[in-house]
C-alpha cells in the first residue's frame, strides 16, 4: 500500500508501546510447530525464548479453567518480541521507528509462521499505539491535547485539581474496522493500560509514584474472517494504520508535535 501521508518521526516521541496482532482459527497442536518457528526466528534476531502457560476461565455452558501456552521470542535488547499462542500471533515493540519498518518486520514473521504452521484463516487483526504524555515544566496538557479531549476542569465543581484524574474514550466505526481512542491518567507509577503487561519487552521509561501521567491509547481492529495470506494481512494493517495515524494527529496539537521534534519523511 502506498502512503496517504508522509511518515511522522518524532525526535522526542511520547510513543512507548506498539502492538500488532492476528487472531487465527485455533491450532491446538501449536506446540508441535514451536521448535521450527523458534529456529527461524532465532536467525532473524529473536534469540531469547520462554514459554509461559496462562489460565483462561471459560464461563459457558459451565465454568472451566484451562491452561493455554504462550511462547515468547524476543531480541537481544528486549525491545521487540513475537508472542505465539494456539489462538494468535503478536508482534510488539518498545522501540518504534516508523510503520514502514515495523510492518516489514511483522511481514517476515508472518511468512515464517504461515510456512511452518500452514495456518489458513485469520479472524481478527489489530493495531495498537500507546503514548505517554508528560508536560515539561511551564506547560499543561492544553499545550499537547486538543480541547475536545480535556473535559471539564475539576476546579469548576470545587474539587482539587492536583488530586483529580481524567478519563476519556470514544469508539467509532471506520471503513476498515473499529477504532477506540482512550485517554486516561494514572499517579501510581504505571503508564500502560491495565490489559497490557510487558512480559517479553522492556521499556526505559520510569514513572515515580505520585507523578500524574496521561496515556493516549489508540486501539484499532477489524473483525473479519480472511485467508491467512501475509501480503493481504499487511495491506489490512496499513489500512488500520491510516486511521490510527489520523486519530493521533487529531488528538494532539501542532505545538505538541513541535515540542516532540516533528519530522515528516
Amino acid at each position: 500500500m502506498e502512503r496517504t501521508s508522509p511518515a511522522l518521526r518524532l525526535q522526542r516521541s511520547p510513543l512507548v508501546y506498539v502492538l500488532a496482532q492476528i487472531v487465527i482459527s485455533p491450532i491446538l497442536s501449536m506446540q508441535d510447530y514451536i521448535p521450527a518457528i523458534q529456529e527461524r526466528l532465532r536467525n532473524k534476531g529473536y534469540i531469547k525464548y520462554k514459554n509461559i502457560p496462562t489460565q483462561e476461565i471459560i464461563l459457558a455452558p459451565q465454568i472451566q479453567i484451562t491452561s493455554i501456552n504462550r511462547w515468547f521470542f524476543s531480541n537481544k535488547n528486549d525491545e521487540e518480541a513475537v508472542i505465539i499462542s494456539p489462538y494468535f500471533i503478536v508482534f510488539e515493540t518498545t522501540n518504534y521507528d516508523v510503520f514502514d519498518t515495523f510492518v516489514q518486520s511483522f511481514k517476515e514473521i508472518l511468512l515464517i509462521f504461515q510456512e511452518v504452521t500452514n495456518v489458513s484463516l485469520a479472524e481478527r487483526i489489530g493495531l495498537r499505539y500507546v503514548d505517554v504524555i508528560r508536560p515539561i515544566e511551564g506547560q499543561t496538557l492544553s499545550d499537547y491535547l486538543q480541547p475536545g479531549l480535556l473535559g471539564i476542569s475539576a476546579e469548576k465543581f470545587g474539587a482539587e485539581k492536583s488530586k483529580s484524574l481524567y478519563r476519556f474514550e470514544t469508539n467509532a466505526l471506520t471503513s476498515v474496522g473499529q477504532i477506540a481512542l482512550r485517554l486516561s491518567q494514572a499517579d501510581n507509577g504505571s503508564y500502560l493500560p491495565p490489559d497490557i503487561v510487558l512480559e517479553a519487552v522492556k521499556s526505559g521509561i520510569k514513572i515515580e509514584q505520585g507523578e500524574i501521567v496521561t496515556v493516549l491509547d489508540v486501539d484499532n481492529f477489524s473483525l473479519q474472517q480472511r485467508d491467512f495470506v501475509a501480503d493481504d494481512l499487511i495491506e489490512s494493517l496499513w489500512q488500520l494504520h491510516d486511521y490510527s495515524d489520523r486519530a493521533f494527529k487529531s488528538a494532539v496539537t501542532p505545538k505538541a508535535l513541535s515540542i516532540w521534534g516533528s519530522e515528516n519523511t
